[in-house]
């Protein structure tokens, strides 16, 4: 039986980051045409399963096809229970059905010679180092490009200097700045409702931080670490400050508090000895 499904292909926006120069470009995915998923085209099936809630068929072609809804799992692949993909080399390209909503923590980790991806708009979340190591994202970061999909930004581990986010971004993704010795500034636009764990872990150069009014939970660890960080002013809209939203920072001295927080887990400001009370 000759399977179709239409897929769409999304161009993703990004900007250009480099020697302090901050170029910003509006987070505007554009739709181009829709491209028909035909399982004859691709070769005979050579495995299958499930990722989560949805199913995927790998074909001899190596173009591997998840379809379905909902989410695709979380993976941590240094565990007993990695992706069903961790590795693969023998994956070229991966076409995701509308319907999918979120794309797991590391489900393509290391499938290096992954070099095309198609993404429907019903993303709208990306869990930390899910393309990592793919030619897909290492081309698109070849040009120190930030990555932004569907209002998600995912990655920005080749960003440098002042970090301007372009207007649309709704979510920083987990671990997306990670490790980034580079980045001195960040200013995160007004629409930005959540920074994802681990988003801006030990960027040991990031000294300030601009914040908007609609932002509402930090994440655990999401500035843990930020060794020069120096003050952040949290906006009323702030909900949440998840486990060790900012511990480590040990050159932070001040920071305003909202009267309208409800949840402050723990260890939120540990090791943070500049920090007067």
């Amino acid at each position: 039986m000759i399977l179709k499904e239409k897929v769409l292909s999304v161009v993703l926006a990004a900007v250009l980051l480099a020697c302090g120069l901050a170029v910003n470009m509006e987070d505007k995915p554009v739709f181009v045409q829709a491209a028909e998923f035909d399982s004859s085209a691709h070769g005979a099936e050579t495995a299958s399963g499930t990722c989560g809630t949805p199913k995927y068929r790998l074909y001899a072609d190596g173009t591997l096809y998840i379809y379905g809804s909902g989410r695709i799992n979380d993976y941590q692949n240094s565990s007993t229970t990695p992706s069903p993909f961790d590795c693969n080399m023998d994956i070229t390209s991966v076409y995701i059905e509308t319907g999918i909503t979120y794309i797991g923590c590391e489900i393509f980790y290391g499938c290096t010679n992954i070099k095309e991806i198609v993404i429907p708009d019903t993303v709208t979340g990306i869990g930390g180092k899910a393309f990592e190591g793919t030619a897909w994202l290492e081309d698109l970061k070849k040009d120190n490009l930030p990555v932004c999909i569907n209002g998600t930004v995912f990655d920005g581990s080749t960003c440098k200097g002042e970090v301007t986010l372009p207007s649309g971004v709704k979510k920083i993704g987990s671990g997306a700045f990670e490790y980034n010795a580079d980045i001195t500034k960040v200013i995160v636009p007004e629409g930005v409702t959540s920074i994802g764990e681990e988003a801006f872990f030990t960027c040991s150069e990031l000294r300030c931080v601009q914040l908007p009014d609609s932002l509402k939970v930090i994440d655990k660890s999401a500035f843990q670490d930020c060794r020069k960080l120096e003050s952040v002013n949290l906006p009323d809209t702030l909900s949440t400050l998840e486990v060790s939203a900012f511990s480590g920072c040990r050159s932070l001295t001040s920071v305003t508090i909202p009267k309208t927080i409800k949840i402050i887990r723990e260890s939120v400001f540990e090791s943070c000895y500049s920090l007067s009370a």
